[in-house]
């Protein structure tokens, strides 16, 4: 148990509370541009721009990979110059990434397809540094007793001010959108980050820059030895390695096989996020009750059930959009919850020390995962691994429902990974229930 926390487990003071407040409101304003990525938007802009699937995924997975590459560094930074410091200059960039992604379309030829990736590189090096102190910078601020119900308030917040978003959004779109349309989105979004700006640096930091010397390879073998870190990364890493794929394997089966509009598509979307604000009132809910090991072990097996649930969609007939749609609400119920207990898994294992750089190892790990689960979907797409179309019980399939279908069972075979997480293996019952 970590002394630190304990001494949180009281009613929150002034200025807790003015920080948790701020904190929410930074969320939801970070909220739209992300929602971008999450909600089908970006990847109607890129089919718009007339950019084939195999680079969309690639580029989708953008974000994640480069969250990946470069959290470590960040959050060992983060940790010595200061948490805010490198915090609002990587909000600067993720204003700056949008801008270039609105500017865009009015370039010519290949060089829409250059702007748009390096708007999203530029956009997902600023997320990187903004959010490699974020759980950090918060630790002081939430109460132990409150975190479930904090980060399912602060999640439930954002993903709502998103729904609205997208919903306008959805119902201004046609079946097959112009480009210009999704630029006023861009630049729509790149106003909500300057604002955010602001926001962001008014959040109180109760940290302080860690100046013992500690050189970043010693630093990186500090966080390991921490209790239940390494096995608890490892499963993160392997779920979202056949999970984060999923979205936007989605979004293609219903654009390109399934023939829907955008408009249509992105109510798909839509529905997903509102399965993932029921999912963080839940589970923010049941992590503080119960805690977060039947949450874990719930959720992995509802992966495998949203995922097949969109498989067998041809059993429904000509309800098939009636039927994606349900497995769209529950992924996003499921996904929701499951970033709950992780979030509350890693404040439960932090250290006193390198807290930055403990905290986005962590996040780090399954970026890591989500970004390598883009990359060789879009990998085997481009190899060809898979046949065009085949047939399962009678029902049509395509190459992305193969890959669908190895993700699902993977998550069957990998319940042998629930061990790794410390919860489960009963090393945090410190955990606070209410």
């Amino acid at each position: 148990m970590n002394p630190d926390i304990s001494q949180q487990d009281h009613a929150p003071t002034a200025q807790q509370r003015k920080g948790m407040r701020t904190a929410i409101i930074c969320g939801c304003l970070v909220g739209v541009s992300w929602t971008m990525f999450t909600s089908g938007l970006m990847l109607l802009f890129l089919n718009a721009a007339k950019i084939n699937s195999v680079r969309v995924m690639m580029y989708l997975s953008i974000p994640l990979a480069m969250d990946g590459l470069t959290k470590l560094p960040f959050s060992y930074l983060a940790d010595r110059l200061g948490i805010k410091r490198l915090g609002v200059a990587g909000a600067c960039l993720e204003m700056l990434g949008f801008c270039v992604l609105s500017l865009s379309g009015f370039a010519d030829g290949i060089m829409v397809e250059g702007l748009i990736v390096l708007g999203v590189v530029i956009y997902s090096l600023g997320l990187s540094m903004c959010f490699s102190g974020w759980f950090a910078l918060l630790q002081p601020l939430v109460p132990a007793t409150m975190r479930g119900r904090f980060f399912g308030r602060l999640r439930v917040s954002w993903q709502i001010v998103a729904l609205v978003f997208t919903g306008v959004c959805a119902s201004y779109l046609t079946i097959d959108s112009p480009l210009y349309y999704f630029q006023i989105l861009m630049g729509f979004a790149a106003v909500t980050l300057v604002l955010r700006i602001g926001v962001y640096s008014r959040i109180p930091d109760l940290t302080t820059p860690n100046s013992n010397g500690m050189s970043f390879k010693n630093a990186i073998v500090y966080i390991m030895h921490v209790e239940g870190y390494t096995s608890f990364v490892a499963y993160i890493f392997l779920l979202s390695l056949f999970t984060l794929g999923a979205p936007m394997l989605f979004g293609l089966i219903e654009k390109q096989e399934l023939g829907m509009g955008d408009n249509q598509v992105l109510w798909l979307g839509n529905l997903q996020m509102l399965g993932a604000v029921v999912g963080f009132f839940i589970g923010g809910k049941l992590v503080d009750r119960v805690g977060t090991k039947p949450v874990f072990l719930v959720c992995h097996f509802s992966y495998s059930l949203a995922l097949m649930l969109f498989l067998v969609r041809g059993l429904s007939g000509e309800w098939i959009f009636g039927c994606v749609a349900v497995a769209h609400t529950l992924f996003g119920i499921v996904m929701a919850s499951s970033s709950i207990a992780i979030s509350t898994e890693v404040l439960s294992l932090m250290p006193k020390e390198n807290q930055s750089l403990f905290s986005s190892s962590g996040y780090m790990m399954l970026r890591a995962g989500g970004a390598l689960s883009g990359i060789l979907s879009a990998w085997m797409l481009k190899l060809g691994v898979f046949n065009n179309e085949w047939t399962l019980w009678g029902l049509p399939m395509t190459r992305y429902d193969s890959i669908l279908l190895c993700f699902a069972g993977m998550i069957v075979i990998l319940v042998v990974t629930l061990g790794l997480v410390p919860s489960v293996t009963r090393k945090a019952e410190w955990i606070p229930r209410s």
